[in-house]
């Protein structure tokens, strides 16, 4: 390599575009007289690309790649160079884009994004900052495929969505972008003595990425369910019967509220027996009930072993396990019902030699389970059908949900009072 290639490397130091725009204004006046052919020199050849672009019919913004790589050209980069093959192949942009990754350009970039963010409290400049860095991911085509040694972009993204909420960041295109930038990543491969370590998001954090969500119209559940090998493990608590088994309240009602999937489709395929052609299976009713209870129990088993103590308060699973009930049309089950389709079931496949493929055991536990939470959970409403009142509240919240219109579009309803669009809202039982 020669001297004045690496100059060149040790030059472009962290591709900074954060002030590029008032760089460009100093060139005019900071260059040196040498310089200013070079530089009459590359601007008449930038707008004879420009013109033959044009006049092609080809979209290619050369002018805004070549702003962004010369940015640093009166302090760094010497520029005595008389030779036209040279400028054009800076102007190539496949080449620009490999020089960048060969050089690791951009882990330099994400360290220099990372330290000015945490110099600025404003919300606007950490927006700035935040739009920049997109945008400079996606003109060198970062890869959303990392390897081991790359994980350390997965956590910065992950942080970045932790101070967009702190800053308050306003922006919901921004914020969905960088949601679906942080769902994208995942690891190829295994990950051995490496720990991922995952933002401590506050409270509040959830409803802020639903409410962006919801302006932009992202189905953010259906997203993190395509992408299963997600690094961003944050995804997990859009389950609302993970909430519910974790007896937290808050965050299940927020969720439904919010019009998230109480029963998706990735755990109904986990919870059913995957043989369709058994026409005796259970509905989809039973299967929640039995998905719930076995996470409620995978839980408590957890947290005794690790404190020896009794566990989760049933209580405030038995709550959440209401709430969510309130948010289907389906009645409450009864456990004489829920232990007669177990058995159903369980004989269905005997008739076919199969019985061995159900676990008929793990499920009337966790009907014993269902039994002691059901007087907290429905003992008022045994054996009785869902109200009209309920029925037309899930229809309601149904439409809105379509239209992602949860929760905002229950406030929006006119000429009905408060106390109705509290129960919309599943605020009232």
């Amino acid at each position: 390599m020669d001297k004045d290639a690496r100059n060149l490397c040790r030059s472009l130091k962290c591709l900074n575009i954060i002030d590029f725009e008032e760089r460009c204004h100093r060139l005019l006046y900071s260059v040196k007289p040498s310089k200013h052919k070079t530089i009459w020199f590359l601007k008449s050849l930038v707008s004879c690309y420009k013109l033959r672009n044009d006049r092609n019919g080809v979209d290619c913004d050369i002018l805004s790649i070549v702003t962004h790589f010369f940015k640093d050209l009166p302090l760094n980069w010497l520029l005595d160079t008389n030779s036209v093959k040279n400028l054009k192949y800076a102007f190539c942009v496949n080449k620009i884009l490999c020089f960048f990754k060969d050089t690791d350009i951009f882990n330099e970039y994400a360290e220099f994004i990372w330290r000015s963010i945490g110099l600025s409290s404003n919300a606007v400049n950490v927006e700035v900052l935040l739009l920049k860095y997109l945008k400079v991911r996606k003109l060198l085509r970062v890869k959303s495929e990392l390897s081991v040694f790359d994980v350390h972009h997965y956590e910065l993204v992950a942080e970045l969505l932790k101070i967009s909420h702190e800053a308050n960041v306003q922006n919901s295109r921004l914020i969905v972008d960088l949601l679906k930038t942080s769902i994208e990543m995942h690891v190829n491969g295994n990950i051995t003595g490496r720990r991922i370590l995952q933002p401590n998001y506050p409270e509040g954090f959830l409803n802020y990425v639903l409410e962006h969500s919801r302006r932009e119209q992202f189905d953010l559940q259906n997203y993190c369910m395509e992408h299963p090998r997600t690094l961003w493990e944050f995804s997990r608590k859009l389950s609302v019967v993970q909430s519910v088994s974790m007896g937290n309240f808050n965050r299940t009602i927020c969720l439904l509220q919010h019009g998230i999937d109480v029963f998706p489709a990735n755990e109904v395929n986990k919870a059913s027996n995957k043989f369709p052609f058994i026409a005796l299976g259970m509905s989809r009713n039973y299967l929640l009930v039995l998905h719930t209870m076995s996470h409620i129990k995978a839980v408590n088993d957890v947290i005794q072993r690790l404190n020896r103590g009794p566990g989760i308060d049933p209580r405030s699973q038995a709550a959440c396990f209401r709430l969510m009930w309130n948010s289907i049309p389906d009645p409450f089950l009864k456990p004489k019902e829920l232990d007669l389709a177990i058995n159903t079931e369980y004989f269905s496949f005997a008739l076919h030699d199969m019985e061995d493929q159900v676990p008929y055991k793990e499920n009337m536990a966790l009907c014993d389970l269902y039994e002691t939470f059901h007087e907290h959970i429905a003992a008022d409403s045994e054996g009785k059908p869902r109200s009209l009142k309920q029925l037309c509240r899930c229809a309601i919240r149904r439409s809105l949900g379509n239209c992602f219109q949860l929760p905002e579009g229950i406030t929006q309803l006119e000429l009905i009072p408060k106390s109705l669009k509290s129960y919309l809202n599943l605020e009232k039982d």
